[in-house]
């Protein structure tokens, strides 16, 4: 469990840290605005879909990366005030920001995770189990 929370914590801070390290008088104030994002669709966005993943035993890397890329999609949602045409581009940015998300949190969390694995198969094989017994 601990590589989950390293997965998070490394992939929604890693763009405020450099946002950050810019020598730039407003950087601050970018870190701040990236990390709204990031943490806050980690949180939001990104614990439950894992949740919601793991459960159903859905933790390939391809599987990851298109999940990432929904919650990018979601996570972006705030930009529809900007219409259609300005969401559809900070949807398209998100969309690949969070495939790119995912990847490095399946690298950490997932990839070749057997405590992690074993469990999300036997969640989906009793899942699927209980479906068929109703």
């Amino acid at each position: 469990m601990w590589r989950v929370v390293l997965g998070f914590v490394i992939c929604s801070t890693t763009y405020p840290w450099v946002v950050l390290s810019f020598p730039n008088p407003g950087a601050a104030a970018g870190a701040s605005l990236v990390a709204l994002f990031t943490i806050s669709g980690a949180l939001v966005v990104g614990v439950p879909l894992f949740v919601w993943f793991k459960k159903r035993g859905w933790l390939k890397c391809w599987q990851s990366l298109l999940g990432g890329a929904v919650a990018g999609v979601v996570v972006s949602l705030p930009f529809l005030v900007s219409g259609w045409l300005g969401y559809l581009y900070y949807a398209g940015i998100f969309s690949g920001i969070g495939a790119f998300h995912a990847l490095v949190f399946w690298v950490i969390a997932v990839y070749r995770n057997r405590a992690l694995l074993s469990t999300a198969r036997s969640s989906a094989m009793a899942e699927t189990a209980n479906s068929h017994a109703t």
